[in-house]
């Protein structure tokens, strides 16, 4: 007997007997099922099901049951029923697999494989219906079934479709039993969801609506109309003008109807007008949430008058403001006289040093906008991975490919979301924020990996992005978690000298460390205890799906594709720039003298900076302070290393460095005691100094000041 095809266990909960009455509306049904075949021995399956945009039941990855997201989702079958389909279904899956390793096997398909599949029904108010089933491989249409026709048809022009589409329309048994369960059991199972789940799927939330004006130049207004926080998803957002609906136009530009992090959604609608045309706007939004009536927001027009003067006054007192100040410059630039040009002089190299060191200021203020002409690393994301202790830590002999996102939820409608990854100490890649388009920030980063496969990974990436947010907004939802608050987190892998690698994932909460991943023992375990941490452990621990895609990637993908981006990347990696090291002395008091050894403008990071104590390196202790090695605006590093010293110890001392870019030399930068000296005989001079021009100015003083009775 042949066994049930794998694409029948997707329909196996819509035979389910039950007659109940036609929907309101439309209605559609959704299975979206992704298999991960790894290699030979390795599969992993994952699979939601739909009915709107409503979760119902999801397939567990890890012994193929069925997890319910509502109790009326299990109540719309009965315990007969939710047996035979669970045995059904894991025999089907199994078939499943075997099928694929089949298929890949003849066709010399190569591992790691992803087969996709999108199937289900659409029941409409008169009672009428239409089944679908789509099947994709890597990202791509593969083939379809076609229900007038009752047969498979290839989607794409490949021997693979060909054979797929030959082997499938073969078997003429199952194809009628997968028409009959696209055309009758899948709309009987839409009609008993409806019914068990009116509740929920009759929720209605009624929209709020504002209106506001945006002046791009004098001569033209945009009138904005935004609308969020309503449900269900249909809606109609119209501009009046004189009380006649706007016709579509260049003029009106409505966006798409977009999710809210709280399972509402929102849409904009912007008309542009003249600033005067004389007319009246008024934005009129319909939803099922407000029965006949209708939301009318009106704009007056005339308000946009004090706004264009408003606007042109700032704009003259700009150019008054701005022509004062050359003028006052001009005119105050003058020769400065004999005594004034040292300190002219002193201004200047002031001005010149900040000037220089601006980049490395803004960086890590306000410089958030991501340059795609000049294809450099945004400095904020290189400041922000350089600052945070202890990420790079110096591993000998070890290759870093991290990946850092940062999550900051504004309130229950908007998450900001931040996303970069990082070579070593460079990053490379790094998403733009509104659009999340991957932006590839060196030449050769796009050609490391087949575009193929950069698809699959923007793909896979962009749909993990959206369900983390989703999964931690929800859960900060239910624990009543008080707006603003920031996620990030930290994932990649390290690869050694010797073969061996690891990797992780790091999540934190308000700059707290939160949760992590147990590689080695595959399960998520919190770094805090709190009632949302232990929320989200639980969350994320039942999706065992998530922990193995996770490990595979990480273990596997991360460690291959890193390996890809160092020999495209070389000649950026290996870029050398020696140090410049300084040695000078601080004497904070008489008795005691400190040694500072400056090294700046090194890349890469790693380096040796000692003090030597008469030819012997001196041993860590309380005595020796040697900072963190910092990020330059130029993309090198620096670190001081300071060494507390008696003033006439009787010693030699020198600064000694090494760096890769030296090779095997090492900078020696010896400290002169006669230097030393000099410097502690200069302080007490000046000491003296200052007490004895104090003193004169005090006696000065005295004398001048004229007695009780006017007599000098």
């Amino acid at each position: 007997m042949q066994p049930p095809h794998f694409l029948l266990f997707f329909f196996l909960p819509f035979l389910l007997p039950g007659i109940w009455a036609g929907p309101k509306e439309l209605q559609v049904f959704q299975l979206l099922q992704t298999c991960l075949f790894t290699n030979y021995s390795s599969t992993e399956v994952f699979a939601v099901a739909l009915l709107g945009d409503v979760a119902i039941y999801v397939i567990d990855p890890a012994d193929w049951s069925i997890h319910y997201h509502w109790p009326w989702a299990h109540q719309a079958a009965s315990e007969g029923d939710m047996a035979k389909m669970k045995s059904h279904l894991k025999l089907s899956i199994r078939n499943m697999i075997q099928y694929v390793h089949e298929m890949a096997h003849k066709m010399q398909v190569d591992y790691p494989l992803v087969i996709q599949i999108h199937g289900g029904c659409e029941l409409h108010p008169n009672g009428t219906s239409r089944g679908f089933i789509d099947v994709g491989e890597g990202g791509r249409d593969l083939i379809a079934f076609n229900m007038e026709k009752k047969q498979w048809e290839p989607q794409q022009q490949s021997l693979l479709a060909d054979w797929v589409n030959e082997s499938l329309n073969s078997k003429k048994a199952i194809t009628g039993l997968l028409e009959h369960i696209l055309s009758i059991s899948c709309p009987s199972h839409v009609l008993s969801l409806c019914s068990y789940g009116k509740a929920t799927l009759e929720r209605q939330v009624p929209p709020v609506a504002t209106v506001f004006a945006r002046m791009p130049s004098p001569a033209q207004l945009l009138l904005v109309c935004r609308v969020t926080g309503f449900y269900p998803r249909p809606i109609s957002v119209a501009w009046l003008r004189d009380g006649q609906e706007v016709p579509p136009g260049p003029e009106l530009n409505t966006s798409a109807i977009l999710p809210n992090a709280d399972l509402t959604y929102q849409l904009r609608s912007v008309l542009a007008v003249a600033p005067q045309d004389g007319h009246s706007y008024a934005c009129r939004v319909r939803h099922r949430s407000l029965g006949s009536r209708s939301l009318l927001i009106p704009w007056e027009n005339r308000s946009s008058a004090p706004t264009i003067t408003i606007s042109i006054i700032v704009l003259f007192l700009a150019a008054a403001a701005y022509a004062v100040a050359i003028w006052w410059w001009k005119h105050s630039t003058s020769p400065p006289a004999a005594g004034a040009t040292l300190r002219h002089g002193l201004d200047v190299k002031k001005d010149a040093v900040t000037a220089h060191t601006a980049p490395s200021s803004s960086c890590c203020t306000c410089s958030c906008t991501l340059s795609t002409s000049t294809m450099q690393p945004p400095r904020l994301f290189h400041c922000l991975l350089l600052l945070v202790p202890g990420t790079w830590a110096d591993l000998e002999g070890s290759c870093k490919l991290h990946i850092f996102h940062t999550f900051d939820f504004r309130n229950t409608t908007f998450v900001d979301v931040s996303i970069w990854a990082a070579l070593e100490d460079i990053i490379f890649v790094t998403r733009e924020k509104g659009t999340l388009n991957t932006l590839y920030l060196y030449p050769w980063v796009y050609p490391a990996l087949p575009a193929p496969e950069w698809e699959n990974l923007n793909n896979l990436f962009h749909i993990y992005l959206h369900n983390l947010a989703l999964s931690l907004s929800e859960d900060a939802r239910q624990l009543q978690t008080p707006y603003p608050f920031v996620f990030q987190c930290v994932t990649g892998c390290n690869l050694y000298r010797n073969g061996s690698y690891s990797s992780f994932y790091h999540l934190a909460y308000n700059a707290h460390n939160f949760i992590s991943f147990n590689m080695d023992k595959a399960r998520w375990e919190r770094q805090q205890e709190s009632e949302l941490a232990v929320q989200v452990e639980k969350q994320f621990s039942i999706f065992v799906g998530f922990a193995e895609t996770l490990q595979h990637l990480l273990n596997v993908t991360c460690i291959d594709h890193m390996r890809k981006f160092i020999e495209h990347g070389k000649a950026t990696l290996e870029r050398q720039v020696p140090p410049v090291a300084t040695v000078f002395a601080r004497t904070p008091s008489p008795a005691q003298l400190l040694l500072v050894c400056r090294v700046t403008g090194f890349y890469p990071r790693p380096i040796n900076v000692a003090w030597l104590r008469d030819g012997q390196e001196v041993p860590p202790g309380p005595e020796l302070n040697t900072s963190a090695i910092l990020p330059n605006a130029d993309l090198t590093y620096q670190l001081r290393s300071v060494l507390a010293v008696a003033p006439q110890d009787g010693h030699s001392y020198a600064c000694r460095v090494r760096h890769r870019s030296l090779g095997s030399r090492s900078l020696l930068i010896p400290w002169d005691r006669s230097k030393a000296a000099l410097g502690v005989g200069i302080t007490i001079a000046v000491l003296l100094a200052v007490a004895a021009t104090f003193a004169g100015a005090i006696w000065l003083y005295r004398r001048r000041v004229p007695d009780d009775d006017g007599c000098h």
